[in-house]
C-alpha cells in the first residue's frame, strides 16, 4: 500500500492563507483566529475574494475557485485554512487543478462542507489533511483542546486521545487509514469521483442540524451499500442539534447509529469530541490511526506511518551545483598553474 504523504510541519515564520470555498465570512469573524495564528509565529494572508458576498456563498463560484487555486499553487503558502463551512465546495471542486499541490503538498484544514476537499486530497492526491476547527469558530471561548490539537498536528505532532467510555461503545482494537467527516457530505459524494474508499478504513462521522429520520436515511444508505461492513472500525463524533419529527424515531441518535453497526464485530467509539459542538479535536484524514476500546476508556492514536514530504532537488539546483563545482575546480587549476609558472621562472 502506498504511503500517504504528510506536508512539512509548520514552523515560525511560515505563511498560511485563509480562504472560504463555501459560506460567506466577515473580517470581524477572523480577528481572534488571526491573533492566534500570529501568536504561533505564523504569517497570515487572506484570499483575494474572501470578504465578498454572493447569494449564500462567500463569492461567486469563479471567485471562490480562483482563491482555492491560488492557494494550491502558491509555493509560499504552507497551509490552507478554510474560514468556515456552509455550502458550496462541491460546486467548484471539479474545476480545481491539484497537480501543483500534489507536487508540493501543504496542509488543508476544515470540516463540515470542507469534508469534500479533505476527501479529495486523500483519494486523488495521496496527501493527508486536517479535520479541525476553522477560524469562524475560533472566538476565544472554544475549549483549549480544539486549538492546541490543531497546532500539535500542524507543527508535526501525532495526537493520542483518551476519552471516557460510552455505554454504546464496542470493545476491541483496530488499525487503518482514517477517512470520513460530515455524514451528509459523505453521502452526497456517492457515485461521484470523490466518493470515499471505505474498504479497510477507520470511519469517522459527525453531523449537525438534521432531522433524525434524515440521519436514519443516510445510515440506511451506507448499510445497504455494504460500506459499513467494509470498514475496520468507526468513530462517532458529535451529532449536534438533531431534530425529531412528530411522530419521530423516538430514541437517542446514538442508539440509531448503534443499530446500523450491530451486525459487525469491529470496535466502535461513541462521543469523540469532534464536529459542530464546542470541543472539536483535530483529526488527521488519511493518516494511519489505531483505536483501542476498553471498558473504562477509548484511545485514538495517530501513527507516523506517512511519508513526510522532503524538499525536492530540482534540475535548476542540480545545474547550479554543477556550475559552481566546475568554477571551483577551474579556479584551483588556475591557481596551481600560476604557482608552478612562478616557480619555473
Amino acid at each position: 500500500m502506498t504511503k500517504m504523504k504528510r506536508p512539512k510541519p509548520l514552523k515560525a515564520g511560515d505563511t498560511i492563507r485563509i480562504i472560504a470555498p463555501a459560506g460567506k465570512i466577515e473580517m470581524g469573524m477572523l480577528n481572534q483566529a488571526i491573533r492566534l495564528f500570529n501568536a504561533w509565529g505564523l504569517e497570515v494572508e487572506t484570499g483575494k475574494h474572501l470578504f465578498k458576498s454572493y447569494k449564500m456563498f462567500s463569492a461567486t463560484d469563479e471567485e471562490r475557485l480562483e482563491d482555492l487555486q491560488d492557494a494550491l499553487n502558491d509555493k509560499k503558502i504552507k497551509a490552507i485554512i478554510c474560514a468556515r463551512g456552509g455550502y458550496g465546495t462541491n460546486r467548484i471542486i471539479d474545476n480545481a487543478d491539484f497537480s501543483e499541490f500534489t507536487q508540493h503538498p501543504k496542509w488543508i484544514v476544515g470540516y463540515s462542507d470542507i469534508t469534500i476537499l479533505l476527501i479529495h486530497v486523500q483519494k486523488h492526491c495521496g496527501i493527508i489533511a486536517v479535520h479541525g476547527i476553522m477560524p469562524k469558530n475560533i472566538t476565544g471561548q472554544e475549549p483549549d483542546s480544539s486549538v492546541t490539537s490543531l497546532k500539535e498536528v500542524l507543527f508535526g505532532g501525532n495526537p493520542v486521545y483518551t476519552i471516557k467510555n460510552n455505554p454504546l461503545n464496542r470493545m476491541g482494537a483496530a488499525r487503518g487509514e482514517l477517512t470520513g467527516g460530515n455524514l451528509s457530505i459523505l453521502c452526497s459524494l456517492t457515485g461521484t469521483a470523490d466518493e470515499p474508499e471505505y474498504t479497510g478504513k477507520i470511519l469517522f462521522l459527525e453531523e449537525v442540524g438534521e432531522y433524525h429520520y434524515h440521519v436514519d436515511r443516510m445510515l440506511t444508505s451506507l448499510y445497504r451499500s455494504g460500506k459499513l461492513e467494509q470498514i475496520k472500525g468507526i468513530i462517532i463524533g458529535d451529532f449536534t442539534e438533531i431534530k425529531d419529527s412528530d411522530p419521530g424515531i423516538g430514541q437517542p441518535i446514538y442508539e440509531t447509529i448503534a443499530s446500523y453497526v450491530a451486525d459487525y464485530n469491529y470496535p466502535i467509539v461513541f462521543g469523540f469530541p469532534a464536529g459542530h459542538s464546542g470541543d472539536n479535536r483535530a483529526l488527521i484524514i488519511g493518516s494511519e490511526v489505531e483505536i483501542k476500546v476498553m471498558p473504562e476508556f477509548a484511545e485514538i492514536a495517530f501513527l507516523s506511518e506517512t511519508e513526510e514530504v522532503k524538499q525536492k532537488f530540482s534540475l535548476r539546483q542540480f545545474l547550479l551545483t554543477i556550475i559552481i563545482t566546475g568554477l571551483f575546480f577551474a579556479l584551483i587549476w588556475i591557481m596551481v598553474h600560476l604557482f608552478f609558472e612562478k616557480i619555473m621562472k
